[in-house]
């Protein structure tokens, strides 16, 4: 057996009790056995049992008692047995995005007979911070926008320990063992870029964060990727300059800095210039700093957006993007606290939600 196969065992053993467990062949306070019986049985080190047994003890699934063995715990199977788990979504903000996938895990939770309750935050970490505090005793899940920064993640652990499951939808954040659903931002920044190479035979720019939140790390890849594999191995010079921060929402673009794209734009006048903006609100950016000066959009500008909303048939000429399944996004994140709720795993599950390109007058020649 190799290191990586010795790697996996805690997980292979966690899998074949986690089945025992949850297919009910443990009543409250069973006894499950003890290291040298549990060890025997899968066929593994103490070693290794013990790592499996400390993960479900974090998670109050299990009880050790010293000389005694492990046992099932009551708390847990109360918990399976509830008809109606309940349920908190934290929304981070109320932009499109968050209203879309707010209305499939409303509606999924709904069809479950789930007690959901929707709590915004309005993008203020600190009441975000104080939901996650304060959430009751009672509450069997959570599912979140996680932000990136240490006392969210330290929240977020500490509620994972007490045996809440948690669901991270749209990005994933670094230090967090949880379940997530998210969509293939990778995919979609390379269909975007693939696309304006193939279509007019240049360098894309890309506009937009490349380092946080990780959902616009991904679209950031995806772009690098498809510029390293047309040879652009200085890519980091197509990074158009001046952006830093979180996707500026509908609700406060008047906040959004458009004067180092205004610099970078005026400097292309008369060079046709291919863009992949890493959201649709930064490609709106673009058609606006783009107006100021007087240039046109599919004549001296070739843009394609991410997300896909609704201003993208609105704007003239209509934008290209990226679409995303937001509904079915909310949808999956139900789907993945049920069965985290219900399954015993040491792997966090993972869903990868597919995104397509949707072609329209900003990216094509005349």
């Amino acid at each position: 057996m190799n290191a990586e196969q010795i790697g996996r065992l805690p997980t292979l053993v966690m899998d074949a009790l986690g089945n025992e467990i949850t297919n009910g062949k443990f009543a409250a306070g069973d006894y499950i056995g003890n290291e040298p019986e549990l060890a025997e049985k899968y066929e593994v080190s103490r070693t290794t049992i013990r790592k499996v047994i400390e993960s479900l003890e974090k998670r109050k699934i299990v009880r050790r008692i010293a000389r005694h063995g492990v046992f099932l715990a009551d708390d847990y199977v109360a918990l399976k047995q509830q008809a109606n788990p309940e349920l908190v979504f934290i929304r981070w903000t109320d932009n499109t995005l968050a209203t879309e996938i707010s209305l499939g895990i409303m509606s999924s939770s709904l069809s479950r007979n789930f007690k959901i309750t929707l709590v915004d935050v309005k993008a203020d970490q600190a009441l975000y911070l104080e939901t996650l505090k304060k959430l009751p005793p009672t509450v069997a899940g959570v599912i979140t926008f996680p932000i990136d920064c240490a006392e969210a993640i330290e929240e977020i652990n500490a509620l994972i320990k007490k045996g809440v499951c948690v669901v991270q939808v749209d990005r994933l954040v670094d230090g967090i063992s949880a379940p997530a659903v998210t969509f293939d931002n990778f995919t979609g920044g390379m269909l975007a870029t693939q696309h304006l190479f193939s279509e007019l035979k240049l360098p894309v720019f890309y506009f937009g964060d490349h380092n946080k939140p990780e959902s616009m790390s991904k679209r950031f890849q995806g772009w690098r990727s498809v510029m390293m594999e047309h040879g652009y191995i200085d890519y980091a010079k197509y990074i158009i300059p001046g952006f830093d921060g979180d996707v500026p929402s509908e609700l406060n673009q008047e906040l959004f800095n458009h004067s180092e794209l205004e610099i970078f734009l005026k400097a292309r006048i008369g060079q046709e210039t291919a863009i992949f903006a890493g959201h649709d609100f930064f490609a709106l950016a673009i058609y606006t700093v783009a107006e100021k000066l007087r240039m046109k959009i599919r004549e001296d500008i070739f843009v394609v957006g991410f997300d896909d909303l609704e201003l993208c048939k609105t704007l003239s000429p209509k934008l290209s993007s990226i679409r995303v399944p937001r509904r079915q996004l909310g949808v999956e994140a139900v789907d993945l606290l049920n069965e985290s709720i219900q399954h015993v795993t040491m792997r966090p599950l993972r869903k990868l939600l597919p995104v397509e390109l949707v072609v329209r007058e900003s990216s094509r020649l005349r």
